[in-house]
């Protein structure tokens, strides 16, 4: 075999490889699976907007969708290139007629039942929910909900 043959499988290698480990990093997309979710909507002032149990794809922007198709309100989302791509550049910008301003937004939280809500960092069509999860939407001033569902 020649010197360059190997050199040439050796470089064919390490592309490949690199290529898989640029690929695992990305969000595929497929982020949580179809289950039952508990959602609570928390509108300005603390306010409870909605709530219900729903049957969605695993990810808070389903629950939040499935939620809204069967009460009956508006939820606005914008694709917003400076987050990033694909699913991270689903921006929630309006709830029920609230929409984002320069005092307040939206932010959502999840917990297993009976645990603290906690915060979620990644974007809400990206985040994998667990069955049992519950999902709050709150609208969030000076980065503190207004109130959190107990």
């Amino acid at each position: 075999m020649s010197v360059r043959l190997v050199v040439a499988v050796l470089l064919l290698a390490g592309l490949a490889g690199g290529l898989w480990w640029t690929a695992s990093l990305a969000p595929d997309g497929s982020t949580g699976s179809r289950d039952v979710f508990a959602v609570y909507v928390v509108g300005p002032g603390g306010g409870l907007v909605a709530n219900g149990t729903v049957v969605a794809m695993g990810t808070p922007l389903e629950v939040l969708r499935a939620l809204a198709n069967n009460a009956g309100f508006a939820v606005d989302v914008e694709q917003q290139a400076w987050i990033g791509g694909g699913c991270t550049a689903a921006y929630v910008v309006g709830i029920a007629g609230h929409r984002e301003s320069s005092t307040g937004g939206w932010n959502y939280y999840t917990r297993q039942p009976g645990e603290p809500w906690a915060w979620g960092s990644a974007g809400a069509a990206c985040h994998p929910l667990q069955p049992g999860d519950e999902v709050e939407w709150c609208w969030v001033e000076a980065d503190v909900c207004q109130h959190h569902v107990p």
